[in-house]
């Protein structure tokens, strides 16, 4: 069964099939594959067709301007559903949070799972215990003040962990 039957209704059908039929020609991949992730992004961040077009033209100038490509990107962030909405980061900053890790050599599926893990511990709180509390102590940040600053600003927020972490010796 097509992705676009079992999702879309009837009156929405046509203006979806003309979105896929964009962004799989951006992207070099078939409208099939292109409605799959529309519909995936749709159901996991709660988008609306016009947003979903604006994120797949984000997702198409990183792809542009970057070394990961549209595929690479749109699996990055299908990989990580909504865990970087739920700590304030909106798409198109996780999309470029991807490029630039796929960037840097990381396959997507290892991308994700890095950012998983660092958007875990940048919104953790008072859940750090152990050896994450002695990290956070190393770099002299306090694990429930970089929580609230994520919701506030994540793109802050990993810049000031990552700061202290290149001055560690």
């Amino acid at each position: 069964e097509n992705v676009l039957e079992v999702e879309v209704k009837p009156d929405e059908a046509i203006p979806y099939i003309e979105a896929a039929t964009k962004m799989g020609v951006s992207f070099g991949i078939a409208r099939e594959e292109a409605a799959k992730y529309m519909f995936i992004w749709r159901n996991a961040f709660g988008k609306t067709l016009p947003e979903l077009e604006e994120l797949t033209d984000q997702i198409n100038y990183l792809g542009n301007n970057t070394g990961a490509t549209e595929i690479q990107i749109s699996e990055f962030l299908t990989r990580l559903g909504n865990i970087p909405k739920l700590a304030g980061m909106a798409e198109n900053q996780t999309a470029a949070l991807g490029a630039s890790l796929i960037e840097m050599g990381m396959a997507p599926e290892v991308a994700a799972t890095g950012a998983k893990k660092l958007i875990n511990a940048l919104t953790a709180g008072k859940a750090v215990k152990g050896k994450e509390q002695k990290a956070f102590n190393m770099l002299g940040i306090n694990p429930q003040s970089l929580a609230k600053e994520t919701q506030k600003d994540p793109e802050k927020a990993m810049e000031k962990v990552f700061q202290r972490l290149s001055k560690l010796k």
